[in-house]
Order: structure tokens, then C-alpha cells, then sequence
């Protein structure tokens, strides 16, 4: 029997695991074609009880921790869900109550255990996600691990987001800048340039503007692969989805665990919850993301009450919950990228 994957969380005192070998990790998750059997990870929350209902507020002091795992290399610990602040974040609209209500759903996922928050400098007209970012976590910010993104690709264009962002979050600093959408037109060559973005997000992290580096993209898996094989970075983020319609585990995931970079993963659930063929549960689809070698699973949420739901399904979700194979085999041959919007050409999250 192999060992389970070693992640390291709040509730143990075991060091980070040692890189896995490629050809170790193919032969732990493979399953014929698919991205099959399960990885193990430490045990991070008691029983299953999927469809709990969401913790009073009142009870929030009294409920079970949200586990936590370390973020690659990085050695830090983030919670196992992340709060996305995308397309699903923004729904609320534009004007004060929706900021009202932006605002105190931010509270609340910092009271429930979030540490990590994710956003971007495309998400909403006007960066709205950055501002709402600002307005509801300037309080907490000692307390998180705040992500953004830049899809500028220049040394100038990076230097200019980077401080707007700096401003719209309220911030000294950014516990993560991303290159933002990774795909097949990117020339990869050019980003360590002079003039490039990649050498400007190094004189930012040297300059401590920012602590790690990292990229992202749903695009196309070989890309990823491509740039994690040539360039040096610490984090990445890809879509991982059960159906693994684009298959990011089966190219690019392994060769990020190699190099122990810090895995965050997203399109969880997008396009594939509910019921019928091609569907699963939101507790399968969260179940089917956290058996893999992720840090965190960004979920982009509409409303506090969604929030809390997905709250508990992290709190009680153990290692093999789900049959990983299983489940993707169900999904594989109904998916279609009609289904999946980010999976079609020219989609960007949360442009408006």
C-alpha cells in the first residue's frame, strides 16, 4: 500500500511531506486514462455530515476549527476552502448595499475560518472585487493570506496594477501576486526580460511589496505544464474539476507536486453541480478537490448562507470520502465545454 500524501495541518505537528516523483505521483492517481485513485492526506475534521445544517453565528466560537493546510514550498498555512472573489462574489451589484453586503460576507468568512481570499485586477468594472477586498478585509489583514492577479504581461504595466491594487486592498503588501490567465498566446520567453512582467514581480518580492509569486490559468494544461517546467515560481493555480474535462491533473498537477509548489485549485463545482447526467453534489465535487494534492480550493459564493454551507462540508470532510475515480468516470462523458463556461474559448472571470 503507498503512503497517503503528507499534508501538513493545524491539527498535527508532522513536517511538510518531501516532493513526490512524478512517475510516483502517475502511479498513486492513475486509474486507466483517468485521474483515479484516491490521494490520502491527513485526517483534518471529524465525520462526515454533508448535509449539516450551516453553524448559528451565535455557535460559531464552539464549532469545529476549518482545517488548514500548507501552501507548498511557501510553508504557510492557509484553510482548505478559499473565498473566491470573482463572477459569484459580484453578483450582489454595484451600488452601497451591495458593498453592505459584500463587506459582511467578508466578516463572516474571516469569523468562520477563512484565511485565504482570493481576487484580481479584471474582476468587476473598475476592480470592484479589489475594492470590496479593501473595504471588508483592511481589519482582518494581519489575520489572512490575500491573493491578487495581474493579466499584464510588461514590467511597467505589472509595476502600474500592483500598486493600484496596493491601494483598492488598503495594504503595505501582497501575500501573493499572480501572472493572471496563463495561456497558449503567452510568449514565456519574454517575461524574465528587462522589460518583463516576470522580472518586475521579482523586484516587487525582493523588494518585500510582495512575499510569494505564482500563476494561473484554466486554458490549456500543457501551457501550465510548459511554464512550470521553465520557470520558476511559488505558487500556481489550476482548474481542477472532477470531471476533469480539461485534464490539469493528469498533465500539470503532477509535475507542481514535484516541484512542491503551493497547489491551489478552482472550478470546483462550475458548471457541474446539481442533478442529472454530467452533475454531482456540491459536497462530491468540494470532496473530489480536497483528495487532491491542493493547499486550498477556491469557491466562488453568492451568499452568506452558501458561505456557511460550504463552511461545514470543509469542517467534516475526511480523507475518502469520496471514490475519486468513481466520480470522474460518472462526469467524464457528459461534460462538455457548453457546460463548463470557463472551459470555453475567450472566457474571462467576472469581465463586466
Amino acid at each position: 500500500m503507498s503512503k497517503p500524501h503528507n499534508f501538513k495541518d493545524t491539527s498535527q505537528a508532522a513536517d511538510v511531506a518531501p516532493a513526490l516523483s512524478r512517475r510516483e505521483f502517475l502511479k498513486r492517481t492513475a486509474v486507466g486514462t483517468a485521474l483515479g485513485a484516491t490521494i490520502g492526506a491527513a485526517v483534518l475534521s471529524q465525520a462526515q455530515n454533508a448535509q449539516a445544517a450551516p453553524a448559528p453565528a451565535a455557535n460559531a466560537a464552539n464549532a469545529p476549527k476549518l482545517p488548514q493546510r500548507v501552501l507548498g514550498k511557501t510553508g504557510v498555512m492557509v484553510s482548505m476552502l478559499g473565498f473566491g472573489g470573482g463572477s459569484r462574489f459580484l453578483v450582489k451589484g454595484d451600488d452601497a448595499a451591495a458593498a453592505d453586503r459584500a463587506i459582511a460576507q467578508l466578516n463572516r468568512a474571516v469569523e468562520l475560518g477563512i484565511t485565504y481570499f482570493d481576487t484580481a485586477d479584471s474582476y468587476g468594472r473598475d476592480r470592484k472585487s479589489e475594492r470590496y477586498y479593501g473595504l471588508g478585509l483592511e481589519a482582518h489583514r494581519k489575520n489572512i493570506f490575500l491573493a491578487t492577479k495581474t493579466g499584464k504581461r510588461t514590467y511597467d504595466g505589472v509595476m502600474k496594477s500592483v500598486e493600484e491594487s496596493l491601494k483598492l486592498l488598503k495594504t503595505d503588501h501582497l501575500d501573493l501576486i499572480q501572472m493572471h490567465d496563463v495561456g497558449p498566446r503567452d510568449t514565456l520567453e519574454n517575461w524574465e526580460k528587462p522589460d518583463g512582467g516576470l522580472t518586475a514581480l521579482r523586484k516587487l518580492q525582493d523588494q518585500k511589496v510582495v512575499r510569494f509569486v505564482g500563476f494561473t490559468g484554466h486554458q490549456q494544461a500543457e501551457v501550465h505544464k510548459k511554464v512550470l517546467e521553465t520557470l520558476t515560481f511559488d505558487t500556481v493555480l489550476m482548474a481542477l474539476n472532477a470531471s476533469e474535462h480539461k485534464p490539469f491533473g493528469e498533465v500539470a498537477l503532477p509535475v507542481a507536486v514535484e516541484k512542491r509548489m503551493g497547489i491551489i485549485g478552482m472550478k470546483a463545482m462550475r458548471g457541474t453541480a446539481g442533478e442529472g447526467k454530467g452533475k454531482a453534489t456540491p459536497a462530491e465535487l468540494l470532496a473530489w478537490s480536497w483528495e487532491q494534492p491542493v493547499a486550498t480550493v477556491i469557491v466562488g459564493m453568492e451568499t452568506i448562507e452558501i458561505l456557511e454551507q460550504n463552511i461545514e462540508l470543509a469542517r467534516n470532510w475526511k480523507p475518502g470520502q469520496v471514490n475519486v475515480a468513481a466520480l470522474t468516470e460518472q462526469l467524464r462523458p457528459h461534460v462538455t465545454s457548453a457546460q463548463l463556461g470557463w472551459a470555453m474559448p475567450g472566457y474571462r472571470d467576472s469581465f463586466a
